[in-house]
């Protein structure tokens, strides 16, 4: 599996599980920039695998704005699990060669 760099619950997930439950939805509904990449994933995340859609939209990060930023809309997994952490998604610093979309928050961050 390849590792995106960004994951978050999507307002498609699979309500019956915990995981997606438990947590904050980016909606594509709400997003006035959002583009559909026509594109799916699959990746690991906590020792699951995780699959959705990549997508495409703008994301702020404190004063700065990233437009056309590529993150994964997490919807199913092979298994339900449960994650207590303050946080809804990874937005990943990771390495680029190791990134489904080609590209990194710290990447994107930088050409701002």
């Amino acid at each position: 599996y390849r590792f995106l760099r960004g994951v978050v619950p999507s307002v498609d997930c699979n309500q019956e599980l915990i995981w997606c439950r438990q947590h904050r939805h980016y909606n594509y509904r709400d997003s006035r920039s959002y583009v559909d990449s026509d594109r799916n994933f699959t990746t690991l995340f906590l020792d699951h695998i995780i699959s959705g859609r990549v997508s495409t939209d703008q994301i702020d990060v404190g004063d700065m704005i990233i437009p056309n930023f590529q993150f994964g809309e997490a919807i199913s997994s092979d298994r339900d699990f449960t994650y207590s952490d303050q946080f809804s998604g990874v937005l990943g610093l990771g390495p680029k060669k190791v990134s489904t979309t080609g590209t990194t928050l710290l990447t994107r961050l930088l050409e701002v």
